[in-house]
């Protein structure tokens, strides 16, 4: 998937009736009934366009002013509306209402599309008499400045204001330098985000800015922080902490990154990237998750004995962290010498109509039941446990004990004594 921008008229169109100057032109007051129109079209190949790939971000001077994600669009600034059917459309226009002199700024339309990030960039002049639009070239193309500000009746809706924008052109090049507006200095950054990882693992925190027209590192500050706690800081007079090392490269490129390692729970949190440029300063949030470490763990083996002709119950106890969520996942098989004995997953049960009771399983605990065993039962029994990628298992060694038998001898010896017959009993016991 990619995302390719079409079109971005120059000279973008602000939609109002009649501007006029306010009462008092000394104070910033609103222009009532108008609206301005700051223009965003883009373009998706392969059709369809897929909603849920697609993130929008409108920016004023690095301030969030609304935001399509996740198919859900949240405003930040009641003034800033952004239709979500313009959107299926392919049109990420912004209608901002009723503007002020204190809206003049630079404007930044972050189009995501999987992992295919676009940013246009738009000046926003607004002064007592008239407003003025710019777009701000991009770096590998010209745009056509020829054509003058259009002005459009106000519709209705934000949706007919926003139809109200020509058809998308190819652009054209080879343009006189001489007609293009000067582009001005701007500082972008990308849209916050989210980043979850295992415990214990290295994660590196990536944060990219732009910087136009160009970029020395004289002036660049760069601070990390952590709820608040610097983490690090690098100007052009102080790196924290001491030896901490930014590749100069990375830097020219717009990239800076936070490296953890072994990182806990005490990682957890939100992590600031601040950047200032001379007057120039934006920042964004990436938060981070950390997940309990996946683990399958079991017991050690062991050995268990029985009398012969009794029942016995074979225990695997089992730990599977972060816990189940479901049995869906779960493969448990008991086999003897490697001969099966009882298997079940969520397909299947051997032997049909085995029993392990749900609830058990949930606990961490499976049994294999013999009854009457036999000296034929001795042996080794396995008890292995898989749980989507992760696998173990333990052996339980089974001996079977003879029962102890009773035997009585009697032994009878007759003896003579004093011519009288003595008998004599021997009771004889062999176990």
């Amino acid at each position: 998937m990619c995302v390719r921008v079409t079109v971005l008229v120059l000279l973008l169109c602000g939609i109002f009736n009649r501007f006029h100057a306010p009462a008092d032109a000394s104070t910033s007051s609103s222009f009532r009934s108008h609206d301005v129109l700051l223009s965003c079209v883009f373009e998706v190949k392969p059709k369809p366009l897929n909603m849920s790939l697609l993130t929008v971000q409108w920016l004023h001077d690095a301030r969030p002013l609304v935001e399509f994600r996740n198919n859900s669009l949240v405003s930040h600034d009641p003034r800033a509306l952004l239709s979500v059917e313009q959107l299926r459309k392919e049109n990420a226009s912004l209608v901002l209402t009723n503007p002020t002199l204190s809206d003049s700024g630079n404007y930044t339309c972050v189009l995501q599309y999987g992992k295919t990030t676009e940013l246009i960039h738009i000046v926003l002049t607004v002064q007592e008499e008239r407003i003025q639009i710019y777009a701000v070239p991009h770096p590998r193309e010209k745009y056509d400045d020829s054509s003058n500000t259009e002005i459009h009746q106000r519709s209705n809706s934000i949706d007919d204001d926003i139809d109200a924008i020509p058809s998308p052109k190819v652009l054209t090049t080879g343009l006189s330098t001489q007609h293009t507006p000067k582009a001005k200095s701007y500082l972008s950054m990308e849209i916050s985000k989210e980043v979850s990882v295992q415990m214990g693992s290295n994660v590196s925190l990536n944060c990219t800015f732009n910087i136009r027209p160009s970029m020395s590192l004289n002036d660049l500050t760069v601070h990390w922080s952590k709820d608040g706690v610097t983490r690090t800081f690098m100007n052009k007079t102080y790196i924290y902490p001491p030896g901490y090392n930014m590749p100069e490269e990375k830097l020219f490129q717009g990239l800076t990154d936070l490296k953890l390692k072994n990182v806990s729970r005490n990682d957890t949190g939100v992590y600031t990237c601040f950047i200032k440029y001379r007057t120039m300063k934006a920042s964004t949030n990436i938060t981070l998750t950390i997940k309990a470490k996946s683990y399958l763990s079991m017991e050690r083996s062991k050995t268990v004995s029985v009398q012969l002709g009794s029942n016995v119950s074979l225990n695997c106890t089992f730990n599977i962290q972060p816990p189940m969520s479901s049995l869906n996942d779960l493969t448990v098989h008991w086999s003897k010498d490697g001969v099966t004995r009882t298997f079940m997953n969520k397909t299947y049960i051997y032997p049909p109509g085995y029993n392990m009771p749900e609830e058990k399983l949930h606990q961490g605990l499976t049994d294999l039941k013999l009854k009457n065993v036999s000296r034929n039962d001795t042996g080794v029994y396995t008890c292995f446990i898989k749980y989507r990628t992760m696998e173990n298992s333990t052996e339980i060694t089974l001996t079977i004990e003879a029962y102890k038998e009773l035997k009585i001898g009697m032994v009878l010896s007759v003896l003579s004594i004093s011519g009288s017959l003595v008998f004599l009993f021997y009771f004889c016991f062999a176990g």
